[in-house]
């Protein structure tokens, strides 16, 4: 458990000291854009998207059209679905980078990232939704979809942000950019009530 650990009273203790900064939402968004030195926060960068050039972007293959079902997370920006065919599909957040952090902080905002996400979208169902300056696959071959849990309409690539565990991405925007930008500009947790959520398991599902 993290709760009590050596490790995570020394981060505390950084955190509080402010040489480790997380509160994103305390410098401008345009700065935020920008690489950051090792003492603080950067943009994790996922493969090269694939610009839609002069033609729209292709369509979804049909089996992914309809709502999918979300049976795994891999990263705080990659999550595995299941079609009702039963195929499975490696699936990217489009329009936002995973956060990579100096030491021992990386792995605390990975695991917390990787346990929001799976509370907000494992065993759920949701619509992929594609940008239409995008094809729908990056480089490396993955589907790259603004997930929005059906039922509710969550969006979930958004409330990863406005949860501080991804940031929009810069490199590569999309028509939800300025949603994505607003969310992440109110980022206003204090480092230490950050601390007590990574302690307990960070945040709650909505």
């Amino acid at each position: 458990m993290l709760h009590g650990s050596p490790l995570l009273s020394l981060l505390l203790v950084l955190l509080s000291l402010g040489a480790v900064p997380l509160s994103l939402g305390q410098r401008p968004v345009s700065e935020m854009h920008q690489p950051r030195s090792v003492s603080g926060v950067q943009h994790r960068l996922g493969a090269p998207l694939v610009p839609a050039r002069a033609a729209p972007t292709e369509p979804l293959p049909p089996e992914l059209a309809d709502p999918v079902k979300v049976i795994e997370v891999l990263a705080p920006d990659k999550v595995v679905v299941r079609t009702r065919e039963g195929q499975e599909e490696l699936v990217r957040l489009l329009g936002v980078d995973a956060i990579s952090a100096p030491g021992y902080l990386d792995a605390v905002l990975h695991q917390h990232g990787m346990a929001l996400l799976a509370r907000l979208s494992v065993g759920r169902r949701v619509r992929l939704v594609l940008d239409p300056r995008w094809q729908p696959y990056d480089a490396d071959g993955d589907l790259c979809a603004w997930l929005v849990r059906s039922g509710d309409g969550l969006p979930i690539n958004l409330e990863m942000v406005r949860r501080g565990y991804l940031l929009p991405s810069a490199k590569y925007p999309t028509r939800w950019q300025q949603a994505l930008e607003r969310a992440a500009a109110q980022i206003r947790v204090p480092v230490e009530e950050w601390g007590a959520q990574a302690a307990h398991g960070g945040d709650k599902e909505r």
